[in-house]
C-alpha cells in the first residue's frame, strides 16, 4: 500500500511539471494613449520559477518593457510612462505580448502623438493693416484637453502663446503693403515631456487679402510734344503693394486756364493717344485721371510750331499759317528754272495769295521753306 502511494505521488509531481505555466492580463489597455501618458499593466501567472518578459509591439517594431525571473510573485503590476525618449519612435497600432513559457497578447490599442487642432475667425476677407483675431481649441487624441503651446505662422511672422485647458486665442495685424491674394495661416500646437516635444498637431486657415486702390498715375510717352503728333498715354492704378489694378477710369485734358477740351473713358493700363493739332496753342496742358475715388494728373508741354501750308490754284500761290505762332519766314518758289523769293508774315490762321507769273506751258512748281521742306506741284 505504501509503495502504491509513493508511486502515485511521483506521478502527480511529474504531471504537474508537465503542465505549462500560464500568464494572463488582469486589465486590458485603454484604446488610445497619447505621448506622456502612463500605461498601467497588471499580469498574473499560474506558477513561479519562470522568466516573465513583456514586450510593447507597434507596427512591426517592438521593445521589452519588463523582464524578471519570478520566484514568489504571481501578480505583477507596474506603470510605464510613454515618453518620446522611451518610445523611440514606437507608435501607431500596438499591443502587449507577455511571454511566460506560454505567450499571451493584450487587446489592441493605439499610441498617438497627434493633437487635434481647430481654429476659427470672424471672416475670410481682410484689408491691409486690418487686425485678425483667431480662437481655437486643441485636444490630444486620447481626448484630453491640451495644456501646451501654439505657434501662429503667417508668411515671415510667427506669434506664439500658451494653450490652457485646450483653449487659445491670438491676434496680429496684416502689413499695410501686403500683396493682395489668397493666403494660408498655419497654427501649430504641441506639448512637452521633460523639455522634449511630445504631441504635435496643426491646422490651417485660408484667408483673402483685399486689393485696395492706393495710388493713380498717368504714363506719357513724352513730356514735350511737337504739334502734329500723337501724345500717347495710359492711366495706371496701383494697390497697396504697388501692383496694377484692373479697373476703369475717366480722363480729361485741360489747358493752362482749366478749360477742358478732351474727355473720355478708358481702362486701366490701356494705351490711348491724343492728336496734338498743329494749331494747338503752345504751352502747358494737364491730363487728369479719376478712378476708384482717386485723382491724379500729369503735365505736358505743347511746343511752338511755326508752320505754313502752300497750295497752287489757277496761277495763284496760297499760303496759310497752320501753326500756333506767327509765321515770319521767306519761302523759295521755283517755277521751272526760275526762282523767286517771297517774304511774308502770317498771323495764326491767316492766309495770303500770291500771283505766279510765267509763260504759257506746264511747269513743276517747288515751294521750299528755310527748313528745307519742299512741296512740289505740277501746273
Amino acid at each position: 500500500m505504501v509503495k502504491k502511494t509513493i508511486l502515485l505521488l511521483i506521478f502527480s509531481i511529474a504531471l504537474l511539471n508537465a503542465v505549462s505555466a500560464e500568464v494572463w492580463f488582469n486589465t486590458q489597455p485603454k484604446s488610445v494613449y497619447s505621448f506622456g501618458d502612463n500605461i498601467e499593466i497588471s499580469v498574473s501567472v499560474s506558477q513561479t520559477r519562470e522568466q516573465l518578459a513583456i514586450e510593447l509591439f507597434c507596427e512591426n517594431q517592438s521593445k521589452t518593457i519588463f523582464l524578471k525571473y519570478l520566484t514568489e510573485e504571481t501578480t505583477i503590476e507596474f506603470s510605464q510612462p510613454l515618453t518620446p525618449s522611451f518610445l523611440g519612435g514606437l507608435k501607431g497600432n500596438c499591443k502587449l505580448i507577455a511571454n511566460y513559457d506560454t505567450i499571451t497578447e493584450s487587446s489592441n490599442f493605439k499610441i498617438s502623438d497627434e493633437i487635434i487642432v481647430k481654429a476659427e475667425i470672424e471672416t475670410r476677407d481682410y484689408a491691409p493693416g486690418e487686425e485678425i483675431k483667431i480662437k481655437g481649441n486643441a485636444e490630444k487624441e486620447n481626448t484630453q484637453l491640451l495644456n501646451g503651446f501654439f505657434e501662429t505662422i503667417f508668411e515671415n511672422l510667427t506669434v506664439s502663446g500658451e494653450i490652457k485647458n485646450g483653449k487659445f486665442e491670438t491676434n496680429f495685424t496684416f502689413p499695410e503693403d501686403i500683396t493682395a491674394g489668397s493666403y494660408l495661416i498655419k497654427i501649430k500646437a504641441y506639448d512637452k515631456e521633460n523639455e522634449e516635444i511630445a504631441n504635435t498637431g496643426e491646422t490651417g486657415l485660408n484667408i483673402n487679402i483685399k486689393q485696395i486702390p492706393k495710388n493713380i498715375d498717368i504714363a506719357l510717352n513724352t513730356q514735350s510734344i511737337k504739334p502734329g503728333n500723337n501724345l500717347k498715354f495710359k492711366i495706371l492704378l496701383y494697390d497697396q503693394s504697388g501692383n496694377t489694378i484692373q479697373e476703369e477710369a475717366s480722363f480729361l485734358i485741360n489747358d493752362d486756364k482749366g478749360n477742358s477740351f478732351v474727355k473720355g473713358l478708358t481702362k486701366i493700363n490701356e494705351d490711348r493717344s491724343f492728336y496734338v493739332e498743329k494749331a494747338l496753342p503752345f504751352g502747358y496742358y494737364k491730363i487728369k485721371a479719376y478712378s476708384s475715388g482717386l485723382y491724379g494728373e500729369r503735365q505736358f508741354y505743347a511746343e511752338e510750331n511755326e508752320e505754313a501750308e502752300f497750295k497752287v490754284m489757277n496761277g495763284t500761290l496760297l499760303m496759310k499759317n497752320i501753326g500756333n505762332v506767327k509765321y515770319n519766314k521767306a519761302v523759295q518758289v521755283k517755277i521751272g528754272s526760275v526762282i523767286e523769293i517771297i517774304n511774308t508774315e502770317l498771323e495764326i490762321g491767316e492766309e495770303k495769295e500770291f500771283t505766279i507769273a510765267a509763260p504759257d506751258g506746264n511747269y513743276d512748281i517747288e515751294v521750299t521753306t528755310p527748313s528745307n521742306k519742299t512741296q512740289q506741284v505740277t501746273v
